[in-house]
């Protein structure tokens, strides 16, 4: 399988993964053969991107960090409870006044006693405990982390698969740096609501098709004091992992938001208090896999990033913007070109073909081996295949248009 962009479909193509509703079902199963018709209504869901069986990549599989009918089952849930927790609060706070209040305001309004009802109502800690006990048992196995491009996201759920993506990759990345178990569960909570603030904004402002301006980005931002005030009340929901919601915007040069805190570019163990100045740990560790996850998920104004300028786009980050020592444990597992990433050789004597990532060594995650199935001009009869690894002479690009 290979997975490629929407523009590049063609009727007669087959899908090489089954495609889900958002309220759960199959839409189009393994296998089966696309038309002009369901190539133009997978358009309308917003999908950008798809993966599609090929013969001569047969032997290529593309393992998710959880299994398919897992993930289906969890973003689904969260979407029904996201989608009523929107309905119910719309009597209370009126986003309309949103973008006029002050924190303090707010914060008297998120205290309103109906909100703790409706949270009730709509059972949010059984909803997102169950799926952290589902991405923990998966994340904190001994199985082989997946190294694969990943799941397919749409325009119109990104919300959703957002939350969901960042609560895998942060309990990957807390496994790694050590933390225990009870403090990964927490953290793993944290992502799964770190933008639970966003069911109180203007729905046309949330999905927008333009970069937003800056008066339409301020209301955006207040999505973290939003989420941290509902959240903070709560008995069976950890203050550390309501903080998440609070300070994932904040960055170690003091530029992000609500607060402008800082960091040291390490994880602090011995925590200092809420309060202090300083970027929780949890949060430092949840806005790397939240800025990378935007940057290659697709929004309604803007196409995804390419995984290998993602990639970058985090290693630059480090220092200024996010923790560099998150950074360097997630960029040690994340590979810069996952498997079935369709890439065009740069450099080398087979510059200008392209072809499909179908490998990677655990050494050097940058030098993937590559399967070539075109040249400049055709389809190869026979492809190609290239290790990077062993060839320096050759060099890849992600084939995103």
């Amino acid at each position: 399988m290979r997975r490629i962009q929407i523009d590049d479909i063609a009727p007669g193509m087959r899908l090489a993964r089954s495609l889900y509703y958002q309220y759960g079902g199959v839409m189009l199963a393994a296998g089966a053969a696309l038309d002009e018709r369901s190539i133009a209504r997978l358009r309308e869901f917003g999908y950008r991107s798809l993966y599609i069986h090929d013969t001569d990549l047969d032997d290529v599989i593309c393992h998710d960090y959880i299994d398919e009918q897992a993930r289906q089952k969890i973003t689904h849930h969260v979407t029904t409870l996201y989608d009523h927790l929107r309905e119910e609060t719309r009597n209370i706070l009126d986003p309309a006044d949103i973008a006029e209040a002050s924190g303090q305001e707010l914060r008297e309004k998120m205290e309103d006693r109906r909100f703790q009802r409706a949270f009730e109502r709509a059972r949010v800690p059984d909803t997102f405990l169950e799926a952290v006990e589902k991405i923990m048992e998966s994340i904190l196995s001994d199985r082989e982390m997946a190294l694969c491009v990943g799941t397919i996201k749409t325009v119109n759920t990104f919300l959703y698969d957002h939350s969901l993506e960042v609560a895998i990759h942060a309990a990957i990345l807390a496994k790694h740096l050590g933390f225990p178990r009870g403090e990964i569960r927490d953290i793993v909570l944290g992502s799964m609501l770190h933008d639970i603030g966003h069911i109180f904004l203007p729905e046309d402002l949330v999905k927008r098709k333009t970069p937003p301006t800056e008066s339409e980005m301020e209301t955006l931002r207040q999505h973290t004091v939003l989420g941290y005030y509902l959240l903070k009340e709560r008995s069976d929901i950890s203050l550390l992992s309501a903080h998440v919601a609070y300070q994932h915007h904040e960055r170690q040069d003091g530029a992000g938001y609500p607060r402008g805190l800082t960091g040291r570019n390490r994880i602090i163990w011995k925590q200092e208090a809420l309060g202090s100045g300083t970027i929780h740990r949890f949060a430092e560790v949840v806005a790397v896999p939240d800025f990378y996850d935007e940057l290659t998920s697709d929004l309604p104004y803007r196409k995804a990033v390419p995984p290998d300028e993602a990639a970058q786009a985090v290693r630059e980050a480090a220092g200024t913007g996010l923790n560099d020592e998150v950074v360097q444990a997630f960029l040690s597992y994340l590979p810069v070109f996952p498997i079935g990433t369709s890439v065009v050789v740069t450099t080398g004597k087979f510059a200008g073909w392209r072809g499909v990532v179908v490998g990677l060594d655990r050494s050097d995650l940058s030098r993937p081996q590559v399967r070539l199935l075109y040249d400049p001009t055709h389809r190869l009869k026979k492809p190609v295949n290239v290790n990077l690894l062993e060839d320096d002479e050759t060099s890849v690009r992600a084939d995103w248009k």
